[in-house]
């Protein structure tokens, strides 16, 4: 048996796609990259469209953990390189991990401490995203806090929004996260005292920077 996107979201969530314009063209884009999976139908001669896109049971898990995922991570990008690479996996959860810290809201986001812990532990291991469900940490998805044509905004984005309070180290891992290096340097080289994950962060900036200047040098000797 197999369900239409409307359907699964229903099932899922118990929402009307209909309802969330900008989630619909998102769902769409994730499913045009192949971030989510589905059985593509032909479409029959003289039909408009791209063809019937149904989703299987199999499937589900799959696009349920896409949504979580995509509640956290504004950038379509990110969300494929999560659920396609363990290596990417890794590195985004645990960026946006250490940028929350201890925070529960950001923005409209509200998040369950408890539910948070263990989202972010499922997402660290290497169980599947396919076989299981992650854990829903949100009280209520940021995808459907808006209505009709409103772009929903993900916890990485309210997190970046200025109203959200930041310390100086914060700043310099959200400008090293968005591969910002120069203004990541300017912030690293002025910090001084961190400690643990924010020091090796600042580190990693400045071995960077030298090492980048370093290659200029050279390049501007071979030149010359």
């Amino acid at each position: 048996m197999g369900y239409t996107r409307s359907q699964a979201i229903q099932i899922l969530f118990k929402k009307k796609i209909a309802d969330y314009e900008f989630f619909k063209t998102r769902l769409t884009g994730f499913e045009d990259t192949k971030t989510i999976k589905f059985e593509h139908l032909a479409k029959m001669s003289g039909e408009g469209g791209r063809g019937k896109r149904i989703y299987h049971s199999q499937h589900l898990n799959l696009l349920y953990n896409v949504v979580i995922i995509s509640a956290f991570f504004g950038k379509p990008a990110i969300v494929h390189e999560i659920v396609t690479n363990t290596k990417h996996r890794e590195r985004h959860i645990d960026e946006i991990k250490h940028l929350l810290g201890n925070r529960l809201i950001i923005g409209a986001c509200v998040l369950s401490k408890d539910l948070l812990s263990e989202f972010f532990t499922f997402m660290s291991s290497s169980k599947s995203l396919i076989e299981e469900k992650v854990p829903n940490p949100f009280v209520e998805l940021p995808q459907f806090l808006v209505n009709k044509k409103e772009r929903y905004i993900s916890v990485y984005e309210a997190y970046k929004a200025s109203s959200t309070e930041k310390t100086a180290a914060e700043i310099m891992l959200l400008a090293y996260f968005d591969k910002n290096i120069e203004h990541a340097f300017y912030l690293a080289k002025k910090l001084s005292g961190l400690q643990g994950y924010e020091l090796q962060v600042q580190s990693w900036i400045l071995k960077k920077h030298e090492d980048a200047l370093r290659l200029d040098n050279l390049l501007d000797d071979f030149i010359n």
